[in-house]
């Protein structure tokens, strides 16, 4: 009988051990799925076998007792031979590593200026914070990230007075030495505090934008970019708004994402944030908005509408919402699957997309229970309210 435990899904590309290994495993009763390597995906596919092979080739040499040189040694071995492979690669000889007692670069400063400080965490690794007693701080970690930063962006749904004053001295700093600083924030929920926002428009070199339509633009996403001149970028990505308890000990995880090690997500996650700098969505915080910032924010916070008033227009889904509704309704109909699950991307619309589903099921004379699950009253109340211009009914629904 077949090891049950070589069941599941894979994505390795093929290698003589593991093409031996799948021709042993057809002789015993299991069926591997073979399927060519997208062209674009090779070289990465080659590059993560390779990685594994020479850090296990690395750790061998060292618990055999081997001085560092012989690693060295592989490692030059290694360069020299892709080096020779074709005469496009010849630069690479001059990539070879030179062992000495002194040979990790670690800064570069001016003449007699004091070392720059550093964050307690690798340039080139990633790590986890999670609020906890064992990891270190993130508003001290990102303190420590500014003081060598170039640029910075922040991207958070929330920004609040005892989160900003945490980190303002170190923002403060920043941006007097030249350092550039661009904001993205919310409206949403009404729980940023305006003073606050407007306390980092009044540093020097520094860029605000914010979303006062939270009713398409819901943004939940919370992101610290740090980027760096020589090329040691890295970006802070999790659960962590700008607030007093995520900088210090709330329990928000966040990882720290270093472009040297994951350039391609690094950078994906760059283009995502240039995307929303340049949507129509998020405009533009001059020091002259304080007010309406002020009349928005507490809208958005007190928002009360029992009864709703309905708008005089039928509303339609739009086209990449009527995609994902046409999809449920031919898994219903045609799979007979009535247990569905959407998963849709931040500001897609997915409130809509699950009332403009409901109104399908609902008749003249029959309309479903509907469960409408959130972690905020708030959220509820606008879902509500969504549902009620869909369906064309001030009434429809209560919140809990």
């Amino acid at each position: 009988m077949a090891d049950s435990s070589e069941l599941g899904i894979y994505e390795d590309i093929l290698t003589h051990t593991l093409n031996d290994k799948i021709e042993k495993l057809r002789s015993e009763g299991l069926y591997p799925d073979l399927k060519s390597a997208e062209g674009k995906l090779v070289g990465d596919y080659i590059t993560r076998t390779l990685t594994t092979h020479f850090r296990k080739a690395l750790a061998t040499l060292s618990n055999k007792g081997e001085d560092t040189e012989k690693q060295y040694e592989l490692a030059n071995k290694i360069i020299e031979l892709i080096s020779s492979h074709h005469e496009h690669l010849n630069y690479l000889s001059e990539e070879k590593f030179i062992q000495s007692t002194h040979n990790l670069l670690t800064e570069i400063k001016e003449n007699d200026s004091e070392p720059f400080e550093r964050p307690t965490t690798s340039l080139i690794s990633p790590s986890l914070f999670t609020g906890s007693g064992g990891s270190p701080q993130l508003g001290k970690e990102l303190e420590l990230e500014f003081a060598s930063a170039d640029r910075v962006d922040m991207l958070v749904s929330f920004i609040k007075s005892a989160g900003v004053n945490l980190i303002y001295p170190a923002l403060k700093k920043f941006t007097e030495r030249g350092g550039q600083l661009r904001v993205i924030t919310t409206t949403y929920l009404g729980a940023s505090d305006p003073t606050a926002i407007h306390k980092l428009k009044q540093l020097p070199n520094t860029e605000i934008k914010v979303s006062y339509d939270t009713k398409h633009s819901r943004l939940h996403a919370k992101a610290y970019f740090i980027h760096r001149n020589s090329g040691h970028s890295c970006s802070y990505i999790g659960s962590a708004n700008l607030s007093h308890a995520a900088m210090t000990s709330g329990l928000e995880w966040t990882v720290k994402l270093p472009l040297l090690e994951l350039p391609s997500l690094f950078r994906r996650c760059e283009a995502q944030f240039e995307t929303y700098w340049e949507s129509d969505s998020f405009k533009n915080y001059e020091e002259s908005d304080f007010e309406y910032l002020v009349k928005s924010t507490s809208a958005e916070k007190y928002y009360r509408s029992d009864p709703t008033k309905l708008t005089l227009f039928e509303l339609k889904p739009y086209e990449h919402q009527q995609i994902v509704l046409d999809e449920l309704d031919e898994a219903r109909k045609e799979r007979q699957h009535h247990r569905n699950l959407v998963v849709a991307a931040t500001g897609t619309g997915k409130t809509m997309i699950a009332a403009f589903d409901y109104k399908r099921l609902c008749t003249q004379k029959n309309k479903p229970k509907l469960l409408f699950i959130a972690h905020r009253k708030e959220i509820l109340r606008q879902a509500r309210d969504s549902f009620r211009h869909i369906l064309g009914d001030g009434n429809f629904g209560r919140t809990v």
